[in-house]
């Protein structure tokens, strides 16, 4: 166990906190961030990168089997749908290695990997003091950019389905034949029109506003 101080510690390596802890660095701070699992938050790894991969694949099934309207002749067009999440997934992995390679020879900012837990102040100076895995660390302030996560809505029975959500919709190989989404908003939309383009029956619920 080590313990180290730093003028920021930065809880949540996304896409807000990593380029703080750059520029923090850069304007002569010492400087840590803190990422329990992988780098680039909700964006790269389940958000931005993965959904707009799928939406181009989906696009170019589209655009193909609409060849004769442009005077093109393409007798068939096959949806490959495991490979096309291969595809979002490998763009995914590179992202994150090209994150973590930026933190490789830099000792500032510093990348410490782990979960990070506040266990109090230093007496006499006033430093928080944080658990990062198996290390504590002392910082003068500390900026939490934790993100976010599916929020699941109260729906009777969910918890008795194979339910498709941001953490897990990247790991699932198969095609749904009948995919319903709650909810009618661009999310919702941009999703919806991915599944139906890859063959699947799409169904959107917009609830009336309480």
């Amino acid at each position: 166990m080590t313990t180290e101080t730093f003028d920021f510690l930065i809880v949540g390596g996304g896409q807000a906190g990593i380029p703080l802890a750059q520029d923090l660095a850069q304007a002569g701070h010492r400087v840590a961030l803190a990422e329990r699992k992988d780098l680039g938050g909700s964006c790269v790894n389940f958000g931005c990168t993965p959904t707009k991969a799928v939406i181009a694949s989906a696009r170019a099934a589209f655009q193909a089997k609409r060849g004769a309207m442009f005077g093109l002749r393409i007798p068939k067009v096959e949806v490959d749908f495991p490979a096309v999440l291969d595809r979002a997934r490998s763009l995914v992995m590179q992202s994150r290695a090209g994150l973590r390679r930026g933190f490789e020879k830099s000792d500032n900012p510093r990348l410490l990997s782990g979960h990070a837990r506040f266990t109090g102040r230093k007496d006499g100076d006033g430093l928080f003091r944080l658990r990062v895995g198996d290390d504590v660390v002392l910082a003068r302030q500390v900026v939490l950019d934790t993100g976010t996560r599916t929020r699941l809505p109260d729906v009777d029975g969910l918890e008795k389905v194979e339910y498709l959500e941001a953490a897990n919709w990247l790991d699932r190989p198969d095609l749904p034949e009948h995919v319903i989404f709650i909810g009618g908003g661009y999310i919702a939309l941009e999703m919806g029109q991915f599944y139906r383009r890859m063959g699947s029956r799409v169904t959107v619920v917009d609830p009336p506003p309480a």
